[in-house]
């Protein structure tokens, strides 16, 4: 768990920081912790690869016994996907998404939320076709509804290497300074 402060953006981008080389060389999940609000209500970014599927274990363990946390998992379609949208849980997407792809992750998904016993009506799961990208989609739904926590894998599916920040996890966490962001390896 780190904090971020004492040096602009620009120093942090010449000279580095602390958190930002936390950031980009740890090997376990880090909480960076910005601002004074918090609520209970946690966003979670997934890609379809095998770290959104580490994200899913990760936040679906840490919060399976916190009694008051809203959990909305999120997921950007491509910007030509035939699927405009999806707002629902788990099983319900396994019925309405029929591409082997998106079938394979949910159960995967699903598995790893029944396993961790996290409590299915703490759970909410957005799928919507982007065009701004996914950092963007985000960064809006986080700012829209209030989420106070954003959690996302360190890197995605393109990610050249395990020792970069993925261009969407960089974008969110030097976006927000007044929120939360968990970023799990």
């Amino acid at each position: 768990m780190v904090g971020r402060r004492g040096l602009s953006k620009l120093s942090t981008y010449f000279i580095g920081g602390v958190t930002h080389r936390l950031l980009e060389k740890c090997c376990l999940p880090i909480w960076l912790i910005r601002g004074e609000q918090w609520n209970k209500k946690f966003l979670v970014g997934l890609d379809l690869g095998e770290m959104g599927l580490r994200v899913v274990d990760y936040i679906s363990f840490i919060l399976s016994f916190h009694p008051e946390a809203e959990i909305t998992f999120f997921h950007i379609f491509y910007p030509f996907s035939s699927k405009k949208s999806f707002e629902g849980s788990f099983s319900e997407a396994l019925k309405e998404l029929k591409h082997p792809e998106y079938q394979d992750f949910l159960t995967k998904a699903n598995n790893l939320i029944l396993e961790n016993v996290l409590p299915e009506e703490k759970i909410r799961l957005v799928m919507k076709r982007g065009f701004l990208g996914p950092a963007a989609e985000i960064i809006k739904m986080a700012k829209k509804e209030n989420y106070s926590n954003i959690v996302l894998g360190r890197r995605g599916r393109g990610g050249l290497t395990k020792f970069f920040l993925g261009s969407v996890s960089h974008k969110v966490t030097t976006y927000f300074e007044d929120r939360a962001v968990w970023l799990v390896i």
